[in-house]
């Protein structure tokens, strides 16, 4: 049956793609200070929250790499460009500039949306665990885990 096959190589791809933007976001916390940390997921937020809100708009969903504000932020910090892989976009060049770019797809919004729900929810539990005076990580301890292998995804507008 080919929309079992089709529901289940998407499935397939959610669960690959939740495993790699929490790889990528335990990366970003463990190899950064607080304040880089907390900025990456700010950028990555605004990111992808951009494209969400605009999902017509090309230039949302192309990012030049040498781009100096997003490369400070976000690009070149250690985990960051994972997370942006991870939440699928891919690497593509054009007259010798390198560019991250998120073409429209069936897999393309429910990863994307999925990547900015636990950016958010990483980032809010950060933002908490500092307003108590904690210094708990914001990754672990069962939350981005758990929701990952719950198989739980934010709903999704149809494409």
């Amino acid at each position: 049956n080919l929309t079992n096959n089709h529901a289940s190589s998407s499935a397939a791809a959610a669960s690959a793609a939740s495993s790699s933007w929490i790889a990528s976001i335990a990366k970003l916390r463990m190899s950064n200070d607080g304040p880089t940390y907390r900025t990456a997921l700010v950028t990555a937020d605004k990111l992808l929250g951009n494209i969400i809100s605009h999902p017509m708009e090309e230039k949302y969903r192309t990012i030049k790499r040498s781009n100096p504000a997003f490369s400070k932020r976000l690009g070149a910090v250690a985990g960051g460009s994972e997370l942006i892989l991870a939440s699928g976009f891919t690497v593509d060049s054009k007259d010798g500039v390198e560019y991250y770019v998120l073409r429209p797809s069936a897999d393309a919004w429910p990863r994307l949306v999925g990547t900015r729900t636990e950016v958010k929810r990483v980032l809010e539990e950060y933002d908490r665990s500092r307003m108590v005076g904690g210094g708990a990580s914001a990754v672990g301890g069962g939350g981005a885990s758990a929701t990952a292998s719950a198989g739980m995804m934010p709903p999704v507008p149809p494409v």
